[in-house]
């Protein structure tokens, strides 16, 4: 015997709205990246070797910080999808 799950017309608008919005960030964040987010990680990356960090030369090119300087960037203005 199959079961048949039966969705509400609700959760299903509410989740294409979510796979939507999901696309619309993830081009956001990715231009975001090329835009603001490898110039921020240079800048943190430069003050950080002028203090003596020697690993910090990295940092410019590490894309999980620069992902995450960029989304704490989009954060800082309010917005919605």
């Amino acid at each position: 015997m199959k079961l048949k799950l039966v969705v509400p017309i609700e959760n299903f608008v509410k989740l294409t709205r979510v796979r939507s919005c999901r696309r619309l960030w993830g081009g956001k964040v990715h231009l975001a990246m090329q835009k603001i987010g490898i110039s921020i990680a240079e800048k943190i990356s430069q003050i950080a070797q002028n203090w003596g960090n020697k690993t910090a030369r990295e940092w410019a090119k590490d894309l999980g910080f620069i992902q995450y300087l960029t989304i704490m960037s989009l954060n800082a203005y309010p917005h919605t999808c």
